[in-house]
This record gives C-alpha cells, structure tokens and sequence, in this order.
C-alpha cells in the first residue's frame, strides 16, 4: 500500500460538523465521587464491572460505527462493521496523557488504500493527524497509542477522534470514505482512585479498580495486555458486554497501526 501526503485535512471535521457530530460534553456534571474499589484480597476475585461515569452530553454523539459512503469502496464492504470500541455515549474517560484508542477494523489490506488518524478539539481544532501504517494488518481489533508530544490531552477538556478508511486514494474527488471515532475526556484521578490503584497488587486488579471508576480507555488498555491470558479472555468479553460490543470479544487482536512519518499536530 503507498503512502500518500496529507492534502486533505479537516475532510472528517468537515464531515463531522455536517452530521452534527462535533457537539461537546459538560465536564461539569461528571461524577466526581468515584465507585470505591473492593478490598484488595478481592480484587483477584471480583468480576470486571464497568460503571459508567454520569455524563451530560451536549449535541449529537459521535458515531463508533463506520458511516456509509457513496463510493469508492468495493460493494462487499460494510461501512457499519468499522467499529470504535467506545461506549454508546461515544466519549470515554482516560487518566493519561497519552492514551490507546480501540476499534474493530474487519477489512484486509487488499481491500482498501490508506487509514488515517484525526484527534480534535472540541472547538474543532485539529491537534493531530497522520496516516497509519496498515500494509500486513489482519482484520480484527487494532490499537493506536497517542503519541507523546506536545499535543497531548489537556485535563477536563473533550477530544474527538475519527480514523478514516479509505478504499480509494483521498487525493480521487469520487473516494468517499468510511470513517467511526469516539471522545476522550482526561480527568485528573481521585484520591480514592490513586488509593485503590495502590492497593492493586496485580495488572488485572489495577484492570477491576479502572473498570469500576469509569476510566473507560485505560481499563480496557490494561486488559488488553492481558489479554491473551485465559483467565482474562472472560474479562475482555464483560468489558465489551457492557458497552454492547460482546460480538466483538471473539476477534482477535493484531497488532496495527503505526504512524506515518507524515504525522503532523497542530500548527
């Protein structure tokens, strides 16, 4: 697959803002006492439970299945199998700086030229942008870490994300692509967050204790490690049951996607 520049910048906010997508979130009204963990001599023991945070979206969430095109993908493409593993609010809360993102991406190589990667300001300030590196991906759940730049997520302020999969060249005028994506929020941890986390002894108890405080992407990220142990397989499936992704837990995870050298942020 070439690699190709990036001419076309601001297409998915363009996008985004024509379908109402780019609404924010109030901070305000988040939780801000969070679930207390369980004992630590549980914690092993304890199934993995995700509690959603409270969360006042304003606008219209933006979409974690892929949107239809009107061309440029093979027909036996379903735009609506890209999936962002995010909850159905479509935002996700993160303690890092630098968090991994998640979606289902069933499509080979073969059948389409190029992923791109977006990160937005809530204002619609694009913050990043690259092209990923997708050559020998296998279709099944892939993973993008935020890079550690001087772009990374401010506290208490909503980002979206889109990645794009474009089955033509983004430089052809008839190559609609297909895009999902998702928020992030970064929230500063509790007390009771970084006590119960310092009571985890081991990654899977660090796993439960996220889990049960709302912090979406880093407990899935945490479980995700661990994933291709058999005593952690049942904790993926609960975590994606409980956003309404369990027809996912059986895909495999591949190892996807690495930035371009065309990688930008903002200027």
């Amino acid at each position: 697959m070439k690699q190709i520049s990036l001419r076309h910048r601001g297409t998915i906010l363009a996008v985004a803002l024509a379908c109402g997508i780019a609404g924010g979130y109030s901070t305000s009204s988040l939780a801000r006492t969070p679930q207390t963990g369980p004992a630590n001599s549980r914690l092993d023991g304890e199934p993995m439970i995700f509690l959603a945070p409270d969360l006042t979206r304003q606008g219209r969430p933006i979409r974690r299945s892929g949107a239809a095109s009107r061309g440029g993908c093979p027909s036996e493409i379903d735009p609506e199998k890209l999936i962002a593993l995010i909850p159905e609010t479509s935002v996700g809360l993160t303690v890092q700086a630098n968090p991994t993102i998640w979606l289902s991406l069933p499509f080979s190589p073969a059948e389409f030229h190029s992923l791109e990667f977006v990160l937005n300001h809530e204002s619609g300030e694009t913050v990043y942008e690259t092209m990923l590196r997708a050559d020998e991906t296998r279709p099944g759940v892939v993973s993008f870490a935020l890079p550690k730049t001087e772009n990374s997520l401010e506290v208490d302020r909503v980002y979206n994300w889109f990645v794009t999969v474009h089955c033509q060249s983004p430089e052809q005028i008839d190559g609609q692509p297909i895009f999902a994506g998702g928020s992030i929020l970064r929230v500063s941890p509790s007390d009771e967050l970084n006590g119960d986390l310092t009571a985890a002894t081991t990654e899977r108890g660090k796993a439960v204790v996220l889990a049960r405080h709302g912090i979406w992407y880093d407990a899935l990220g945490a479980i995700a490690r661990l994933h291709p142990e058999d005593s952690t397989q049942e904790d993926w499936r609960q975590l994606l049951a409980a956003i309404g992704l369990d027809e996912l837990a059986s895909q495999p995870l591949v190892d996807c996607c690495e930035p371009s050298e065309q990688a930008i942020g903002a200027e």
